[in-house]
């Protein structure tokens, strides 16, 4: 029966161009009859192009971001998808992606790169017909290289307003403070967390799902599917906090499927405040809002089990400080996002004029402890994040995530990544007088989030740091 199927889902995948069978799921990455992403390119950029020509810019805007995502899957690909995406963002109109994703473009590619991909959009759209967008976007010449582009984005996106929804949904939801009962059924119905993904992500989900819990009444299980059967290097880390675990049984399994959610890429996923239990659901909810009515429960039960944990982090802080000065927490986030790993996009890690910046804003005598994802991360970070003067540089080993984040929490400050690891970090630490930097969103916005809502969220106090783009790409392997 399955290969079967197998065999009807691969006919109807060839069938369909590739951008359609993208959109409704036929070309998962992972499933076995995936297509290669290469061969999404092309369809992709196209269909993007189209839109373009005819303006269909509700259609862009509720299905760009999967064409958008395979499209930079390559680098060659990926800076005329970053190109027309602009455009796109101009069209629809949404200054602050369109403005994120041209510093994406000045951080992350080559001057000759992105001078070619100038040169054949212009071509491009001169044979799709372009005039749905002559007025929202100021002509070029067909010479035009990149910073005559880049001048047009400027002017074309100046007069734009700057809403943002995204913070006035998380507003309203904290000044409503706890969220509203949902309806209860009798026997603590279950309600069945999806977990999934590293450190950071695991935290936020766990933190959600009590927070629904809590809300309905329900009892929480845990479904550790992805673990068990993903093809992922990714550990459970979650054991070796104080939060406890219990694994949904099939019974549990029954009962939450009758009502099942994923939730949304973007936005305020309403769900989890109005949803009743039983309930099987799986996301990410990388926001604060989703558990600030149980807050001091998630500080206590986010605490190391193992006594010693907290106790190796408070040493290694108190062994870096030098007498009188301070300790600075740095979180650079590469493993999988480092360029040519699985999960690496343009934009994904920062360049190390993010890192400098931040450091310059601490004074003489501040002993950063560096902090990356694996030894060899850390390797690189020794060789590329170069020691200001007056400044001492510590480096983790890279080998225990549970013992670093604890770590970034006990440092006197923080330089966080666009990372749920380092966000944490810097949320566990949080005490009067600690400082927090973070990256502006839209600096540290990956390309393929081009249809979503921007990065982690900064919470109040914490300062944004906005970088000068480096003349070259961060490309070093």
């Amino acid at each position: 029966m399955t290969s079967v199927l197998s065999g009807l889902r691969e006919a109807v995948r060839r069938r369909l161009p590739a951008s359609l069978a993208l959109l409704i799921g036929l070309n998962d990455r992972r499933g076995s009859g995936a297509a290669p992403v290469a061969r999404l390119e092309a369809p992709a950029l196209k269909t993007m192009y189209r839109w373009l020509a005819r303006a269909e810019l509700e259609t862009a805007e509720a299905h760009l971001q999967p064409l958008f995502r395979a499209a930079t899957r390559s680098p060659q690909a990926g800076i005329e998808a970053v190109v027309v995406g602009i455009l796109l963002c101009i069209a629809l109109p949404n200054r602050r992606r369109a403005e994120g994703l041209l510093g994406l473009l000045e951080a992350s590619y080559l001057p000759p790169d992105r001078d070619i991909a100038v040169a054949r959009m212009r071509r491009r759209l001169a044979v799709l017909n372009r005039t749905a967008l002559t007025a929202p976007f100021p002509a070029l010449p067909e010479s035009a290289d990149f910073e005559s582009f880049a001048a047009a984005v400027r002017e074309a996106t100046a007069g734009m307003p700057l809403p943002d929804t995204l913070q006035r949904a998380r507003e309203e939801r904290f000044r409503r403070g706890r969220v509203r009962q949902g309806a209860r059924l009798p026997g603590r119905p279950p309600v069945v967390l999806f977990i999934q993904e590293g450190l950071g992500n695991q935290l936020f989900q766990y933190a959600a799902g009590l927070a629904f819990a809590r809300r309905t009444g329900g009892r929480l299980r845990i479904d550790l599917d992805w673990y068990t059967h993903a093809a992922s290097a990714r550990e459970l880390l979650l054991p070796r906090f104080r939060a406890p675990l219990l694994r949904a049984s099939r019974w549990d399994l029954a009962r939450a499927f009758t009502q099942r959610h994923a939730a949304p890429l973007s936005g305020i996923d309403q769900f989890m405040f109005d949803a009743p239990a039983p309930a099987w659901f799986r996301g990410y909810w990388e926001d604060a809002v989703y558990f600030q009515a149980i807050e001091p429960e998630v500080r206590r039960l986010f605490r190391p089990r193992d006594p010693a944990v907290a106790a190796r982090a408070a040493a290694i802080v108190s062994a870096a400080r030098c007498p009188g000065g301070q300790v600075v927490a740095m979180h650079i986030r590469r493993g999988d996002r480092a360029p040519g790993a699985r999960a690496s996009n343009p934009g994904s890690t920062l360049p190390p004029a993010y890192y400098r910046e931040a450091a310059s804003r601490f004074p003489s005598g501040t002993t950063f402890l560096v902090f990356s994802d694996t030894p060899a991360d850390i390797a690189w970070c020794r060789e590329h994040i170069a020691p200001g003067e007056g400044y001492r540089f510590r480096f983790s080993d890279g080998l225990d995530p549970v013992l670093d984040v604890f770590t970034i929490a006990a440092s006197d400050h923080a330089i966080i990544a666009a990372s749920t690891f380092s966000w944490w970090g810097a949320w566990l630490g949080e005490r009067p007088g600690r400082r927090v930097l973070a990256p502006d969103p839209f600096q540290s916005l990956g390309a393929w989030r081009v249809g979503l809502d921007a990065g982690l969220p900064m919470l109040p106090g914490w300062e944004t740091v906005r970088f000068t783009p480096p003349d070259r790409c961060f490309r070093s392997p």
